[in-house]
């Protein structure tokens, strides 16, 4: 029963509506249909799959006996994101003070690294024939 696919990865915001606002405003996602889960929170979308779920920290802490409440995932490395539009990401990142770096692999790829709101590093990729 191998995983076939990444299916999403949750954040616990510090600030979930700056949160919220970074991942649509730099990434791109849309916020879209959620259940009813018992706390508040998003699910932010890449076309039809709900790709980036964001739960408030504060609330997360204060339920006892959920297993995520004091989890430490600190060893989340980065999340990366096929994207198009390197230009108007770049202007988009300049304008609004973003710092980001920014590396090339000739015939392959633009990687722009950027640093959201809770401190989760996230790596957009965009193929050489995108532009």
């Amino acid at each position: 029963m191998p995983a076939t696919r990444l299916d999403h990865y949750t954040i616990r915001c510090t600030d979930m509506e700056q949160t919220r606002e970074f991942y649509q405003q730099v990434v791109g996602l849309q916020i879209g249909e959620r259940p009813d889960l018992g706390v508040k929170g998003y699910w932010l979308y890449a076309g039809d799959t709900p790709v980036v779920h964001l739960l408030d920290k504060a609330e997360m802490e204060e339920i006892s006996g959920d297993v995520r409440a004091n989890s430490d995932t600190a060893a989340l490395d980065h999340v990366a994101f096929l994207c198009q539009g390197l230009e108007e990401t770049r202007t988009l990142l300049t304008q609004n003070g973003i710092a980001y770096q920014e590396t090339h692999f000739p015939g392959l790829m633009y990687q722009i690294f950027v640093t959201d709101p809770d401190n989760v590093l996230v790596e957009m990729n965009f193929r050489e024939t995108q532009g």
